[in-house]
């Protein structure tokens, strides 16, 4: 076989092994995906929008706790609750993170728990304030989680949570739930994606049987 036949046929290889994976990898990636919206509509009688948030005590930095705010998945409403670690790095006025190690994270939904944990550093940053000087300000927390459910893994979710102060920059204690998103996606099982894995294998072999085939023929 010629070199310039050599490669086109290990272009056509590469284009054909490109496009499968293009059409499995989304699939894996977007398989079992939920969204909660924390204080989202909420119509059931006595129910009230936020959580109790934010640390111990003015001065205390760690750990930041949100206990039971309002959330929705679809048509139904629950409760989200979580910690952070207890070591903070930074400032609370400004921004900084603390760390997962002893954090805890779970979504309630009816008789659905979604328990788990923080994966990584949770990261606090200061949004925006109000002019004066003792205007409100709005703080972000995002971090990666990993929860359970049904026997079921759903990681790489990220909680993006908004506090406002009642008055001038965040010192700790305590403050108030503004809302946020929390996305969870389920983790395949192995076995998932051994056959996955097993048929691009299967496929490559085909494409470079067929490749072969067609150079012995030029």
């Amino acid at each position: 076989m010629s070199e310039r036949r050599r490669a086109r046929v290990l272009a056509v290889q590469h284009i054909l092994a490109a496009a499968v994976l293009a059409l499995f990898v989304p699939i894996v990636a977007h398989a079992g995906t939920i969204i909660f919206d924390n204080i989202g509509p909420c119509s059931v009688p006595g129910c009230k929008y936020g959580g109790s948030a934010g640390t111990s005590a003015v001065g205390v930095t760690g750990p930041f706790s949100l206990s039971d705010s309002i959330v929705s998945g679809g048509t139904a409403v629950g409760t989200l609750s979580f910690t952070t670690g207890s070591t903070f790095t930074g400032s609370l006025a400004s921004s900084g993170s603390w760390n997962a190690a002893g954090s805890s994270f779970t979504i309630t939904i009816g008789a659905a728990v979604y328990s788990g944990a923080f994966t990584g550093p949770i990261d606090w940053a200061l949004d925006s304030c109000a002019s004066g000087k003792r205007g409100k300000c709005t703080y972000g927390l995002t971090g990666g989680v990993s929860v359970t459910y049904d026997g079921k893994t759903y990681s790489g979710g990220t909680v993006q949570a908004y506090f406002t102060t009642n008055g001038g920059k965040y010192d700790g204690g305590g403050i108030s739930d503004s809302g946020g998103i929390t996305t969870l996606s389920s983790v395949p099982e192995p076995g998932s994606l051994l056959l996955l894995g097993t048929g691009l294998m299967g496929t490559a072999v085909v494409f470079r049987r067929k490749a072969q085939g067609k150079g012995r023929q030029g």
